[in-house]
């Protein structure tokens, strides 16, 4: 799963993600793969969210951290 790349790099680089944050890097990442290759990064879609967009499939793994960093991996079970 592509949100465990980011979680990876983050922790290696020695900066914690909040599950907001790893939405939103997420998506820029998605966007931004989309506009240049024409394919989806993540293959489930964003839901525009007050906070901003939200992919349910991730979200659903990561909410119980509220705005605390990121403990562990996702499952790549949906």
């Amino acid at each position: 799963m592509i949100a465990n790349y980011f979680l990876d790099r983050a922790d290696a680089g020695g900066q914690p993600i909040s599950p907001l944050s790893l939405l939103k890097i997420l998506y820029f990442a998605h966007a931004w793969h989309l506009a240049k290759s024409g394919e989806a990064l993540v293959g489930q879609p964003f839901e525009a969210w007050q906070y901003g967009p939200v992919n349910r499939v991730v979200y659903s793994q990561i909410k119980q951290f509220g705005r605390s960093p990121i403990q562990g991996r996702l499952s790549n079970r949906h």
